[in-house]
């Protein structure tokens, strides 16, 4: 649903402006169902909701071990 994905702040009274989130917002959504389908299973068929807390965000943390950045996720997610 390209609501929830941003099309919800159109229209905004510039042309250029409306035409560039318009254009953004079909990229979005078209990538995210490209994603829907790579992952397969009932992620096929969903909105964009759905792909953002299952696929998209993922819990980790930003450590400094040694003076390196890394990120730590955890080892198993659902």
């Amino acid at each position: 649903e390209p609501k929830s994905a941003g099309l919800a702040h159109l229209p905004s009274g510039k042309l250029m402006a409306d035409a560039a989130w318009l254009a953004l917002t079909v990229l979005a959504h078209t990538l995210g169902r490209a994603v829907g389908l790579l992952v397969g299973g009932r992620l096929t068929r969903t909105t964009a909701a759905t792909l953002r807390t299952t696929v998209f965000t993922m819990p980790a943390r930003l450590v400094h071990p040694a003076r390196r950045q890394r990120l730590r996720a955890p080892a198993r997610r659902p």
